[in-house]
């Protein structure tokens, strides 16, 4: 009898023991869980702000400010002025004459 009612006073107090041993695991792991999510979206706004600056490094407008501003680069005005740069593939060779004068056909031995 004596036995057995030690077994049971053991088994009620481990059985308290293990209510308050999980409890303060669920919060201490809640608690981990808030802080992780705090780092995730402080994450996630450094990332939008790292975008948005990406985006303005590389918009059109500015690459063309500082084209003009310090590299004293002009935008022609005219389509005609325009040239691009063609690869012939029947030549299998490129001069940099070609862009130069893109009307007459540039002669280098090569």
């Amino acid at each position: 009898m004596r036995k057995s009612a030690i077994v049971i006073v053991l088994m009620i107090f481990s059985s308290i023991f293990f209510h308050f041993y999980n409890k303060y695991i669920i919060f201490k792991t809640a608690r981990e869980n808030i802080e992780l999510e705090d780092i995730l979206n402080s994450k996630k706004d450094l990332n939008r702000n790292l975008r948005m600056e990406n985006i303005d490094l590389n918009s059109l407008a500015r690459i063309e400010s500082i084209a003009m501003s310090e590299l004293n680069m002009t935008y022609p005005e005219k389509d005609n002025e325009r040239h691009t740069i063609l690869y012939d593939e029947s030549k299998q060779m490129f001069s940099l004459l070609d862009f130069f004068i893109p009307t007459v056909e540039a002669l280098v031995n090569k």
